[in-house]
């Protein structure tokens, strides 16, 4: 995502993109459709279609990750994974959804990154997570012992299955909200690029 978009920090090419006779808003939805459905599709259909020719040229390889994924919805459909969703109150549709905004999260970042700094973007966007993951560890290490917490959560509790519920509603609440703050960054940086 920052190779796609971080021309615009760069006076030659940047300009060219200003002058677009479109609107700020024309250009926003624009990026976002080619950084949010575009480039993933394209990414993941070429993936797994790579990898579909892999295992039918190589039987060695395995399963592919197409069966891969309708196997293991039909496992999430059924059985004790299911219920302990059910329990958790996420679905396979939820669990999927939540997937898709994280992902949404990592493309407005990287998009940000890419229009933010002039030199060395994915550099400075990989030292940023990196940053924010030693933070968040540390602030983890320290709330983690005053839960109580012995590294398990049984979900037949009814007190620990509303927790866990309630952790799982907070992370799309978060997740929105991440990704809405990226989506603002974006668009207050695309709205004050100057070169």
């Amino acid at each position: 995502m920052a190779r796609l978009y971080g021309y615009l920090t760069k006076k030659d090419e940047g300009s060219d993109w200003i002058l677009l006779p479109a609107s700020k808003a024309e250009k926003f939805v624009s990026m976002l459709i080619q950084a949010l459905i575009v480039v993933p599709v394209g990414v993941l259909g070429v993936f797994l279609c790579t990898d579909w020719l892999l295992c039918l040229v190589d039987h060695g390889c395995g399963q592919s990750l197409i069966a891969g994924y309708f196997s293991m919805a039909e496992e999430f459909g059924g059985g004790e994974a299911a219920e302990a969703m059910s329990i958790m109150g996420l679905s396979t549709f939820g669990f999927l959804v939540l997937s898709i905004i994280g992902c949404f999260v990592n493309y407005l970042f990287f998009v940000l990154c890419g229009i933010c700094f002039k030199k060395n973007k994915i550099v400075f966007a990989f030292l940023i997570l990196f940053g924010l993951s030693v933070v968040l560890s540390t602030l983890s290490a320290l709330i983690v012992p005053l839960l109580n917490y012995d590294g398990f959560i049984n979900i037949d509790d009814a007190a620990a299955a509303q927790l866990v519920k309630g952790m799982v509603t907070w992370m799309y609440v978060l997740f929105i909200l991440i990704a809405l703050g990226l989506g603002w960054g974006v668009w207050r940086r695309i709205s004050t690029i100057k070169h």
